[in-house]
């Protein structure tokens, strides 16, 4: 193992997931929900971007230069091959985060994402990421963030404890990691603790990969909401939103008392409450730089929305933690609105379907991965480029996705994004001509 990488698991490779929150236009229509206006984004920064993924979709895709830095060599590798042959303008280096922070050559960030970062680094490494973002996030800048919170990982802590000394045991008498991990995930199993259920549950239900990655890096912090923000306000910033849309509306996700029970609360107190009430393992934030000026504000009804299925069963769309069934005949009034094409999110409000209403069916069908906010048209030109940089990043994908059905993604040039869905759907002619990919001047 490197010792730059800080106990880091080099040893199983990481996942090809990608992340849709990441994307500056998903950014912006989440905070718009919020009723906050986001920056423009011409200058992104990924911290810790793992294979690559949303990286290279992010970059090729739109407009915006990014700046990627990962400890892992084999992990630039990867995302520059993604991007080979493109135009894309993206920066890679191979650095801890304390030498890429000291880089004389960085330029100031109107945003910056760290997936699955915060939660598996060092105290000390958290306090190097707070300094990177007071001294390069811009004012008015936006900080994306997955993170693990302690309120669904409590009854994992003693379990994770046990395993890694089992874990130890093992790796001393030349186990690899993989075996380790198999074996000491047996042993706790086996012993079926009852104060431990939930977390035995999951321990059985997830790849040892998976497991490699979220629970045995030698840092592992969950946290309460509190302490997160607590640390991020050090470089000035503020709790903008939740990232995933359909977290917005408390009706789809709380009981009528559980939403009076957070009404009245701080911030930190509500997401708190929050992520108690859902046993929330993992949340996805945006925090948003100050700048000496309230935000200014946004409208989410004002952003476009385009469909990226056609086949829909109206009657099974549901939302949200509580499972809410979303009235199929709105469901169909939205989808049938934008069969033509990408329509404004104004243009579906009517009498009888009212603003909130149609805000939580957008949310649904962006979390069913049917419809998705497109960024702003720029020039046909730009445009062409763009569809013909992305079309050599998804043969990567789609070759990527048969040994690793995680990366099934396709970046498109009109959603300035990336849009997921099962490898046959993606491939398809209809869903690559919805995304803007087929190449017109092809025979």
């Amino acid at each position: 193992m490197l010792e730059r990488a800080e106990g880091y698991v080099e040893e199983i490779p990481y996942t090809y997931g990608y992340q849709p929150e990441i994307a500056p236009a998903n950014m912006a229509f989440a905070l718009a929900i919020a009723g906050i206006e986001a920056p423009a984004v011409r200058i992104a920064c990924e911290l810790g971007f793992g294979q690559g993924v949303s990286l290279a979709v992010n970059a090729v895709a739109g407009d915006a230069h990014w700046f990627g830095n990962d400890l892992l060599p084999e992990h630039v590798a990867h995302a520059r091959g993604l991007v080979t042959d493109t135009s894309a303008k993206i920066t890679l280096t191979n650095e801890t985060f304390a030498e890429f922070g000291a880089r004389a050559d960085l330029p100031s960030f109107d945003y910056v994402a760290l997936h699955g970062v915060w939660s598996w680094v060092s105290a000390s490494n958290r306090a190097i990421i707070v300094r990177f973002l007071r001294e390069r996030l811009v004012p008015g800048g936006v900080v994306y963030i997955g993170w693990n919170t302690l309120a669904g990982w409590r009854s994992m802590l003693p379990l994770r404890e046990r395993m890694l000394e089992e874990i130890r045991r093992l790796r001393s008498t030349g186990h690899s990691l993989e075996s380790a991990i198999a074996s000491a995930r047996a042993t706790v199993i086996a012993e079926r603790d009852p104060e431990t259920e939930v977390a035995l549950k999951f321990l059985r239900r997830q790849s040892i990969p998976y497991l490699a990655h979220e629970l045995f890096n030698r840092d592992w912090q969950p946290m309460e909401f509190g302490a997160l923000a607590c640390d991020l306000a050090a470089a000035g910033l503020e709790f903008a939103a939740e990232a995933r849309p359909v977290d917005a509306f408390a009706r789809l996700n709380f009981t009528a008392p559980q939403r009076s029970m957070l009404e009245g609360l701080d911030v930190i107190a509500r997401e708190e409450t929050k992520d108690r009430l859902l046993a929330r393992k993992f949340r996805r934030d945006y925090f948003r730089k100050a700048d000496g000026a309230p935000p200014a504000t946004a409208r989410p009804e004002f952003h476009d929305l385009m469909l990226v299925r056609r086949s829909i069963v109206c009657d099974d769309i549901v939302a949200g933690a509580s499972a809410v069934r979303i009235d199929p005949e709105l469901v169909r009034h939205v989808v049938n609105s934008l069969r033509p094409g990408p329509a404004r999110i104004a243009s579906l409000i009517t009498a009888r379907f009212g603003r909130e209403s149609v805000l939580e069916c957008v949310a649904a069908l962006i979390r069913a991965e049917c419809a998705v906010p497109i960024a702003a048209d720029d020039s046909r030109e730009v445009s062409n480029r763009r569809a013909a940089d992305c079309r050599t990043l998804n043969a990567r994908l789609l070759e990527l996705s048969h040994r690793h059905p995680e990366a099934s993604v396709l970046a498109s040039p009109l959603t300035q994004a990336g849009v997921e869905g099962d490898r046959a759907t993606l491939d398809s002619p209809e869903t690559l001509n919805i995304l803007g990919l087929i190449d017109e001047n092809s025979s």
